[in-house]
């Protein structure tokens, strides 16, 4: 017999991969960080059978991530998932004003404890740009603190991951669907110039074309080579895992074989503290190495795999 919390967090789960139709993963939501590597699933469905497996075993216990972006079975199918993360009251007041009695009765809205904290899904027939949060450039993060900008982020491509309900958050509460949960179909363009707008006014950089590499279509937080740039700070709330196992991953594939593992292993310890405020602790650390190298592991496997089978294939040609 499964268990109360087993029953909810499978229930939700069940929702998001199969009445919105996105690809759902266990999460730690209360420490904002995921079991497993969920970037070999942008591209491809999870299959059902291994979405079935995850609830059998308890899996989404501890929370539920998805991946915005194409929608891949049920009702919505081909379409994309958007999310918008508002992250301070200049933000709502800016997206929603005071809309969000109609706006959650059209599409999915989500919240927690936190009133100045909200997501929005909008359900469109093609991706968005996507746009990464201001608050790691300095330049921004006092005006975003002080709530003189909107602090939003929008995720539409498959390059990134959004902690949903009806998963634990770490104030104690629970997000929760506040409204509908049959949302329509909204139209790309119009969603996108909403968005622009709302930059345009406050002089943030959005759009495919944006010059603010940071906020280009293909973004999922700052580039590689801004990640190891001195200077750069990701600030707690603000994908500080992410940050940092794109680090690692990047150290180990560039790595492997010419330093040993505990060498890379010191390298992305020491660039976490330079770069996460506050730093990932030690636990933290040891999760995102082990889901980083496995996934590196994978990485160079398929690539010796795919070197072996050319070499094969000259051979037969030759």
């Amino acid at each position: 017999m499964i268990s109360n919390i087993t029953a909810v967090m499978n229930q939700s789960a069940d929702f998001w991969h199969n009445d919105i139709g996105v690809n759902v993963f266990p999460a730690n939501t209360k420490e904002k960080n995921t079991f497993e590597s969920w970037t070999e699933w942008q591209d491809k469905p999870i299959p059902d059978e291994v979405h079935e497996s995850r609830k059998k075993n308890g899996y989404y216990n501890n929370g539920i991530a998805i991946i915005p972006g194409r929608i891949w079975r049920g009702h919505y199918k081909n379409k994309y998932l958007v999310a918008i993360d508002l992250d301070n009251k200049k933000a709502i007041d800016e997206f929603v004003g005071s809309g969000l009695e109609e706006l959650k009765q059209q599409t999915l809205v989500e919240q927690h404890a936190d009133p100045n904290k909200l997501h929005v899904y909008f359900i469109v027939e093609r991706e968005i740009p996507n746009k990464t949060s201001d608050k790691v450039d300095i330049s921004k993060a006092e005006k975003i603190k002080a709530n003189e900008i909107p602090a939003l982020e929008v995720k539409s491509n498959s390059k990134g991951i959004m902690f949903c309900s009806t998963s634990p958050h770490a104030d104690g509460s629970n997000y929760q669907i506040i409204g509908t949960r049959k949302p329509q179909v909204f139209n790309a363009q119009d969603l996108e110039n909403r968005i622009g707008g709302i930059c345009d006014k406050y002089g943030i950089p959005y759009g495919f074309n944006s010059n603010n590499g940071n906020n280009n279509g293909n973004s999922i937080g700052p580039s590689i080579q801004e990640l190891f740039t001195p200077g750069t700070e990701i600030l707690e709330g603000h994908n500080r895992h992410l940050g940092i196992l794109r680090v690692m991953d990047s150290l180990l594939v560039k790595n492997m074989g010419f330093l040993t593992l505990e060498q890379i292993k010191k390298l992305a310890y020491e660039r976490n503290q330079e770069l996460c405020v506050p730093p990932l602790d030690d636990r933290d650390i040891e999760r995102q190495w082990k889901q980083s190298l496995n996934w590196a592991n994978r990485k160079i496997k398929e690539r010796e795999e795919s070197e072996k089978k050319q070499q094969e294939q000259q051979k037969q040609e030759a």
